[in-house]
């Protein structure tokens, strides 16, 4: 069963839900990055990281620890068994 790591918890992705009210739906308010996972890694991590929260600093996204980021990445991959995909990691203002 596939997940996702939604609000600081790993929930399965049917179940996952997202408000109407999230900046991020109403007003597009967000960032993304999406990288490469071979053999069950994923490829450029630190460099997308860094885009990524360096552009949310930008327009005023709240910045999460990148500590937190990557353990949500590992936590993903493990749960799911994963060896080959294309990951997106989302952040909006909500």
């Amino acid at each position: 069963m596939p997940h996702v790591h939604l609000n600081g918890s790993l929930v399965d992705a049917h179940a996952a839900t997202v408000s109407v009210a999230d900046p991020g739906f109403t007003l597009g308010d967000g960032v993304f990055t999406t990288l490469l996972v071979e053999q069950g890694r994923p490829l450029a991590l630190e460099r997308n990281l860094r885009r990524l929260l360096g552009s949310a600093e930008r327009i005023g996204i709240p910045i999460p620890d990148a500590a937190l980021l990557r353990g949500a990445v590992a936590s993903l991959l493990a749960a799911d068994g994963v060896q080959r995909a294309r990951l997106r990691i989302t952040l909006t203002a909500c």
